[in-house]
């Protein structure tokens, strides 16, 4: 599965900016055993899309556990490089509003 944002560019981009280093192709097995008295582990998935503000995506930026435990030094640079990436590149320059793509993935498992 294609991890969110990934068909998007500058939001690829924006996610190096950040360090992310979450693999949303990984599947809930990597994670997680589970076994009887439950059956075979179930997923759905829902795409969907949140329109915001440039002030509202780099105020969720701040709200990153990688950028609140970063050292101020870096802080004022990953929102330098996340202001200038949002100021240049072609697909959001001069967007009002920006797109960001999330998957929801949802996982049951039912008693057997």
């Amino acid at each position: 599965m294609e991890q969110p944002g990934q068909s998007v560019e500058w939001l690829r981009q924006a996610g190096e900016i950040m360090h992310e280093r979450h693999d949303a192709s990984a599947s809930f097995q990597d994670y997680v055993r589970v076994g009887r008295p439950f059956g075979p582990i179930e997923e759905h998935s829902v795409e969907w899309v949140e329109r915001m503000s440039r002030a509202r995506f780099l105020d969720l930026v701040r709200s990153r556990s990688y950028y609140l435990t970063a050292p101020p030094s870096e802080q004022r640079s990953v929102i330098a490089a996340l202001e200038t990436l949002l100021t240049t590149h072609p697909d959001v320059a001069g967007a009002e509003e920006l797109a960001i793509p999330y998957v929801t993935r949802c996982f049951r498992a039912r008693l057997g």
